[in-house]
């Protein structure tokens, strides 16, 4: 039996940010689930306030879904939410199909993410329940690029000069790279790229950085 209930309760609210992010706190299934190409269950003994670790590589599109033309058994009005694994927003849905949600989102990295379920109840949002829930899962293929300042071997030349230069990239396809990782770093796996320069004759230089694809500079 997943979870031993002392009393009979009803659905209560755990958490919430304006009902357009849901964070659970209770993991079920344990452990990373990887998908497939067609639709499956992540667990049939899902219950809203759960949510799953899942498997991502960078150019695949993951879809969740609570819709029963996708096979889930999901009769509440549910949420899904989807969290990278720093715990930041990617995707967000309720009522795509009727009062079940669908998301789709297109991996900027290799990692993991995670599917947060949740119902809506009463008016409001983010609420728990136990009742056993099937969120269906798969991913597309998609075609990826690695980089050409994947590698710190290659990394983009940046020129300094008196007026702003601006240079674009991605990290999208980039892979983690083989150094440890400084002791300010964040926990997590973080797919980076690579850029130098040399400051020539300035002795101060200003480095501005419009975060995209990548979660942090360091």
């Amino acid at each position: 039996m997943k979870k031993q209930l002392l009393s009979a309760f009803f659905a209560i609210s755990f958490f919430s940010i304006s009902y357009a992010q849901c964070v659970c706190t209770s993991q079920y299934p344990l452990g990373n689930m990887t998908p497939t190409t067609v639709w499956s269950t992540i667990n049939t003994l899902m219950w809203a306030g759960d949510y799953a670790v899942v498997n991502v590589t960078a150019g695949n599109t993951y879809e969740f879904s609570t819709c029963a033309a996708n096979g889930s058994n999901v009769a509440y009005d549910s949420e899904l939410t989807l969290l990278s694994d720093q715990q930041q927003l990617l995707a967000y849905n309720d009522d795509f199909c009727g009062i079940q949600s669908f998301v789709s989102w297109v991996a900027t990295y290799t990692g993991t993410v995670q599917i947060h379920l949740t119902q809506y109840y009463l008016g409001a949002g983010c609420y728990t329940n136990s009742t056993n829930s099937s969120i269906r899962y798969r991913y597309v293929a998609g075609a990826v690029t690695v980089p050409a300042n994947n590698l710190c071997a290659n990394a983009t030349s940046l020129t300094p000069a008196a007026n702003c230069n601006l240079t674009s990239g991605t990290t999208t396809g980039a892979s983690e790279d083989p150094y440890p990782d400084p002791s300010c770093d964040m926990p997590g796996v973080y797919n980076d790229v690579w850029y130098s320069f040399n400051s020539g004759a300035f002795t101060s230089l200003n480095l501005t950085v419009n975060l995209g694809t990548a979660a942090l500079i360091g």
